[in-house]
């Protein structure tokens, strides 16, 4: 019976304490948690360089080239890249790039807007971190980063995007 009590006086509290949280139009209240999920709020510098990314299909364009096109093979080697994405860091991630011959594993390359094509970033700036990741020996998939997210934009079964 105390122990419901207890309960009953700390529900209440937190009932009068979000009373106090009431947003405005336009505004929404989020926990920190969730905050840190999506890389929004305060965070030192390069925070976001440890963190895991996710993929996002927010702005992927599938008009260029869509998974159809892409053989069996291919499938299982964007769900294998999206495996190691999970397991890895954004650090570690950057690190896999570099000038041609000497990439690594992803081979994650810095691109600039201009170098894809008009139609996937017509809709986007050119400020920002638009980058490559390797699939398999051809294919390549191209997107931006922003925080954790790996925004994919377009895929490249062939590899002639930035070959």
């Amino acid at each position: 019976m105390a122990k419901n009590r207890s309960l009953t006086k700390v529900a209440k509290r937190q009932e009068q304490n979000t009373k106090s949280l009431t947003p405005s139009p336009g505004e929404v209240i989020i926990t920190e948690r969730v905050a840190n999920v999506f890389g929004i709020g305060k965070r030192a510098a390069n925070a976001n360089n440890r963190e895991r990314p996710y993929v996002s299909l927010k702005y992927f364009d599938g008009s260029y080239e869509c998974f159809s096109d892409w053989s069996k093979p291919d499938l299982v080697a964007f769900t294998d890249l999206l495996r190691r994405l999970s397991q890895m860091s954004w650090s570690e991630i950057l690190a896999t790039g570099g000038k041609r011959g000497v990439k690594t594993g992803l081979g994650c390359t810095r691109l600039l807007c201009s170098q894809l094509p008009k139609s996937v970033t017509k809709d986007l700036s050119e400020d920002l971190a638009y980058m490559e990741m390797r699939v398999s020996i051809k294919a390549r998939i191209h997107g931006f980063r922003m925080n954790e997210a790996f925004f994919l934009l377009c895929l490249d079964k062939d590899h002639k995007i930035c070959s």
